[in-house]
């Protein structure tokens, strides 16, 4: 029999351990990053109903979107930091719950409040930025590049503009289902704790699968790039590296010990093992090999729907 045939989901989910809920709860714990923007995006009601009668169509089904602050190369940068600082934060957790919180192993704390805490410091940098040229801009620049469509009602002191700008990380301990304190009856508290058990089961579910389909997703690129049949195919620097990230993840935030995990990241080392971008482009055999023993990898993943 090969043990490494595909797996179903009912595989996965039996191979999900929360019996110490202690252990998830002290080796993990709980984030959720909230940042704050203004775009400048509006609806311009003149223009849109003017689009409309122009052609021929329902005001209500017409809408003029303009950008109050043109092209501002600083707006642009502070929207690329925040995307930037979002996949951060997203690559280094996984999702827990529904509320926008996500899981994060208190070993790789420390690391990943310092990224979040450099991101931080990039966004109200930039912030700064635009505020230096935000008179300028909605003064001379932008009536220049909205033309009739330039209203000085549509825009604010830098003052309240500002203040629509923010960054919050907020920290959790994960839910212990074993350490709850209350006066409730016997039968509610037993209750209460089977349902904080089964919320618990289903989160770690959900991150347990979340780290299967990136996994997924970097192996099908890497194995789609060492397709060596079709020459056009360019390797970028990451292409090892990015596979070597995910495998680094899974490792730290596999904390149910699922031994499946565990055994496919070990298979992915092996496979990478002296493997470099570099060699890559260069040796047909070594694309051949890695591509065999990573598209092995992708045949034995869960059945995921991915």
């Amino acid at each position: 029999m090969n043990v490494w045939q595909q797996r179903s989901i009912d595989e996965v989910i039996e191979d999900i351990n929360v019996d110490s809920y202690a252990s998830i709860s002290s080796s993990t714990m709980l984030v959720e990053l909230s940042i704050g923007q203004y775009s400048g995006n509006i609806k311009d009601k003149e223009a849109s109903e003017k689009l409309a009668e122009d052609n021929g169509a329902k005001k209500k089904v017409i809408r003029a979107i303009k950008s109050v602050f043109g092209e501002c190369a600083e707006l642009d940068a502070i929207q690329r930091c925040v995307s930037a600082a979002r996949r951060d934060h997203e690559f280094h957790t996984v999702p827990w719950g529904n509320l926008g919180q996500r899981m994060l192993t208190t070993m790789k704390q420390p690391d990943y409040i310092a990224k979040m805490t450099d991101w931080e410091q990039q966004f109200f940098g930039l912030v700064e930025n635009f505020g230096d040229v935000y008179d300028d801009l909605i003064n001379n620049i932008v009536p220049q590049e909205l033309g009739s469509l330039y209203k000085k009602e549509d825009y604010y002191p830098w003052d309240v503009i500002k203040r629509r700008y923010r960054f919050t990380l907020r920290q959790w301990s994960t839910p212990d289902v074993g350490n709850i304190l209350t006066d409730l009856p016997k039968q509610a508290l037993e209750d209460m704790k089977a349902d904080m058990a089964e919320a618990m089961k289903e989160n770690l579910v959900a991150a347990s699968n979340n780290l299967w389909q990136r996994l997924a997703k970097v192996c099908e690129n890497m194995s789609r790039r060492l397709d060596y049949s079709d020459k056009k195919q360019r390797y970028s620097s990451t292409l090892v590296s990015n596979v070597e990230d995910i495998v680094d993840l899974m490792r730290t935030l596999n904390v149910t010990n699922d031994p499946h995990m565990v055994k496919t990241v070990n298979r992915i080392e092996d496979a990478l093992n002296g493997v470099t971008t570099e060699a890559l482009r260069e040796d047909e055999y070594m694309r051949g090999e890695t591509k065999r023993k990573i598209d092995n990898v992708l045949a034995s993943l869960p059945n995921l729907d991915i």
